[in-house]
């Protein structure tokens, strides 16, 4: 799974990019883009690596983390991604040879794709582990109202994925090294 995600960002700010590239022709037409867009299809691939090289903290588990905090974390990746490459076009004195409006375009087109693309998956999990699909079996170690308390919030919000299969109140050595021993995630 998480390759066909990288996939598909690297396929989303391509998208992304194209469709800046096709609405700018409308937005504003005069200076013309050039003959040929090859500059702008190597900016968007090069985009798309820096991406996947960079997000190390973006494909990490999300699960039970509240959505704003995947997508700002996505939000700086991709906004890291845009700094490195205007830097790399100033360095190079290429920044000229490519549209401002585009390049705006791309970068609101690109984050607001993969905004969607991460809440669209981040639902569909949810609605998956609720079906008992994607779960990470569990063991809980405590007694009183805080253990109490945890369990109960496990079983209502299904959609975490957390399912405790393993409940032990006050444990010996050897309950623990049992449990270190089960196949628990």
């Amino acid at each position: 799974m998480p390759v066909l995600i990288r996939l598909l960002d690297v396929l989303l700010i391509w998208l992304a990019g194209y469709l800046a590239l096709y609405s700018r022709r409308f937005i504003q037409p005069p200076p013309q883009l050039p003959d040929s867009l090859a500059g702008y299809y190597s900016l968007i691939a090069a985009a798309g690596l820096i991406f996947l090289l960079l997000s190390k903290e973006v494909y990490r588990s999300w699960r039970g983390v509240a959505i704003p905090f995947m997508l700002v974390r996505v939000g700086v990746t991709w906004s890291l991604v845009l700094t490195l490459l205007l830097l790399w076009l100033f360095l190079n004195k290429a920044s000229e040879e490519f549209s401002r409006i585009w390049f705006m375009l791309w970068a609101s087109t690109g984050l607001v794709l993969l905004w969607l693309e991460r809440i669209l998956i981040y639902y569909l999990l949810r609605v998956l582990r609720k079906k008992g699909f994607n779960l990470r079996h569990v063991a809980l170690i405590g007694e009183g109202e805080m253990a109490n308390n945890l369990e109960k919030r496990l079983r209502e919000h299904g959609w975490t994925g957390y399912k405790i299969t393993e409940r032990l109140s006050n444990p010996s050595l050897n309950a623990l090294e049992e449990l270190a021993s089960q196949a628990l995630d």
